[in-house]
């Protein structure tokens, strides 16, 4: 990594309990230089904020931003990145932890690579009966898998990011960062595909592996909850993302494909709780329409990338592919 690039590593903090302060240490050990940790709490209750400041308060290297009322996922990142100043921003969820070298690989293969608008590692989940996966998605805007192993990085494609990755300022200023809408869930795959139409692209780094414990705080959201975050902004993504064509086609089939889902988690739990969060997606997608599509005319009239590039990223509903080496 150069010397004239400076960090800022970003980790939103939402009754973290004893995951936010074990991440803060791990970051506080690396051996990156020139950062900041932004650490923004999101109202939190449980006293880890208070937790944290006894252990690291005094370290000049911390900025702690606290709002009175959680702001949700993407709103908290948001401004988070508002009050920081690098170059490059790395985005931890609070239940990662990092080695030593991690963020210095993960920032200077960004870096080095001018075409990368991101830089994913592999989180721990990622390895799985001796293969590698990262995250990806559907032709129909839901999340998916990608078998990795043994396939060179450099022509991995994907519009994903996830727990743990580092993206250049320059490609997060140009689509405005997180959509502010999503809340939680899906906001990930959303920037990605957005700084993707720019020409950027996300750069696999399978050298650095980042502890993930996963769902320290979204697990802690009822299924039939998280379910209503996913089916809504899965149909905000597709609209704001897809060139009017694949939208007319694919977006009804998304639609239709995220109703069987419900229809099959209500008959699993024997609760229609899935069929209603389907219901409240759908009208608040409707109720948002507007702006929806005047997020969509930004992100149109900017795309520097043809839809037949974007599909070719995409995998098809239903299944977790192996990429060809």
């Amino acid at each position: 990594m150069g010397n004239d690039c400076s960090v800022s590593v970003i980790v939103l903090n939402y009754n973290g309990d004893d995951f936010a302060i074990n991440c803060i240490d791990s970051i506080l050990a690396s051996d990156l230089s020139e950062f900041e940790l932004v650490l923004f709490d999101n109202g939190s209750t449980d006293g880890s904020l208070e937790s944290v400041k006894r252990r690291h308060g005094a370290d000049p290297r911390i900025k702690i931003l606290v709002s009175p009322t959680n702001l949700g996922f993407a709103a908290g990142n948001n401004a988070a990145a508002e009050h920081s100043k690098g170059d490059v921003l790395v985005f931890l969820n609070n239940d990662t932890i990092v080695a030593k070298g991690d963020l210095t690989t993960l920032v200077g293969t960004l870096i080095s690579d001018p075409d990368a608008g991101i830089a994913l590692p592999i989180t721990s989940e990622g390895h799985r009966d001796n293969r590698i996966y990262i995250g990806g998605v559907d032709l129909l805007g839901r999340p998916s898998l990608l078998d990795i192993t043994g396939v060179p990085p450099d022509s991995v494609r994907t519009f994903a990011a996830g727990p743990a990755f580092a993206v250049r300022r320059a490609a997060w200023e140009s689509v405005r960062g997180f959509d502010p809408k999503y809340f939680v869930y899906m906001e990930d795959i959303d920037l990605a595909w957005r700084i993707g139409l720019l020409g950027f692209h996300v750069k696999i780094v399978p050298t650095v592996t980042i502890v993930h414990r996963g769902g320290a705080t979204t697990s802690r959201i009822p299924k039939a909850q998280r379910v209503y975050f996913r089916f809504r902004n899965q149909t905000r993504t597709l609209i704001k993302n897809f060139s009017l064509g694949d939208l007319l086609v694919l977006g009804p089939t998304s639609l239709l494909y995220s109703f069987f889902e419900a229809i099959y988690l209500t008959s699993v739990s024997k609760s229609t709780e899935f069929l209603k969060s389907w219901s409240r997606a759908l009208g608040w997608n409707l109720r948002f329409l507007r702006d929806t599509l005047i997020t969509r005319e930004q992100v149109q009239r900017s795309r520097r990338v043809q839809e037949r590039a974007v599909r070719e990223i995409m995998t098809f509903p239903g299944i977790c592919p192996r990429l060809k080496s």
